[in-house]
């Protein structure tokens, strides 16, 4: 599977239509990177996911649509709707990837857990439609 590059300096949500929630990070994260939601932690904290470890896939919340540099500060990021991310393909399904935080493009390798995290509609825009399955690749 690939991943995609995000600009992070282009990550902007497009318009009302896209829902956005806050929380606090869990270690320092770019925008345009996926999130999970650590909740064995208080407080709880946004942390980039990986498609090898099923809690976390199964756990997403949405994209980062600011960075930050360090654990327990303010992040906002979108849950559903379009943001601008700079990069990708219309077409593209982007799913959790095995590198944390990142979209890979279509799949996941064997042993690893597929979650849509959304589309590219065109124009280096991501429509955020969060389907965190998390259900395991058993075959190639």
């Amino acid at each position: 599977m690939a991943d995609i590059t995000i600009s992070a300096g282009s990550v902007l949500p497009v318009g009302p239509q896209t829902v956005t929630a806050t929380g606090l990070s869990g270690a320092a994260i770019n925008a345009g990177q996926v999130l999970w939601l650590d909740t064995t932690v208080q407080p709880n904290q946004l942390k980039l996911p990986i498609a090898t470890t099923q809690a976390q896939a199964a756990a997403i919340v949405g994209v980062a649509l600011n960075s930050t540099a360090a654990a327990l500060e303010p992040l906002t990021y979108a849950v559903s709707g379009d943001v601008i991310i700079g990069g990708g393909s219309i077409g593209n399904v982007y799913v959790v990837s095995e590198n944390a935080g990142a979209l890979a493009i279509g799949t996941v390798n064997f042993n690893s857990y597929l979650s849509v995290v959304g589309v590219n509609i065109g124009n280096n825009v991501l429509r955020v439609a969060l389907n965190p399955v998390a259900a395991k690749r058993t075959s190639t």
